[in-house]
């Protein structure tokens, strides 16, 4: 049941402020709380609104298949917009020559944050695999594979347990430690 609270909450993200908040004022209680905790965890990842989302189902709901593409429609605009943190995660998995593909159809705004994000070895190889240039029909539809894998990708990142780095480490083990004193 959670999976579909968390693509509730990535619908309802999509959506203005007013309505997201008279569509959550409809629902019991569980279901209010339960989609409001994902939708705050949607805006602590900077997680950007993907109306594409919204439209998307909206326009299969109403048989419109053949409408017009808007701009969020249009290939690329839901990947430039995410959260680079969530490409990486969806990057992270693939094989060199891919990820290299991917960097190399535009200057995307999370692309000097995914090479941070490689291993050392690996970011040396995508660098590498740069120089090779990408057929624009195929970059369109690395581009589509990726913008369906996206709200995946998403619901992958929340599910997955937070890793404590530094002083919050630190903080936990003395706290265990405490612990036992007591």
């Amino acid at each position: 049941m959670s999976d579909a609270y968390r693509q509730s909450a990535l619908l309802l993200h999509g959506i203005n402020k007013v309505d997201r908040q008279w569509i959550l004022a409809q629902l019991a209680e569980e279901q209010h709380v339960q989609l409001s905790t994902h939708l705050e965890e949607l805006t602590q990842m900077g997680m950007l609104a993907n109306r594409s989302l919204v439209e998307g189902l909206l326009s299969r709901a109403a048989g419109k298949s053949d409408a017009p593409a808007t701009s969020t429609e249009q290939p690329g605009y839901a990947l430039r917009s995410a959260h680079a943190d969530v490409v990486l995660h969806l990057l992270n998995k693939e094989p060199t020559w891919l990820i290299a593909a991917v960097l190399s159809i535009e200057a995307w705004p999370w692309r000097e944050a995914i090479y941070i994000g490689l291993d050392a070895s690996k970011r040396d190889r995508v660098k590498h695999a740069l120089r090779e240039t990408l057929p624009k029909k195929l970059g369109l539809a690395l581009i589509t594979q990726l913008e369906e894998r996206l709200p995946y990708a998403v619901l992958e990142l929340q599910s997955r347990p937070v890793e404590l780095t530094g002083f919050a480490r630190f903080g936990q083990q003395i706290s265990r430690k405490m612990r036992t004193w007591i």
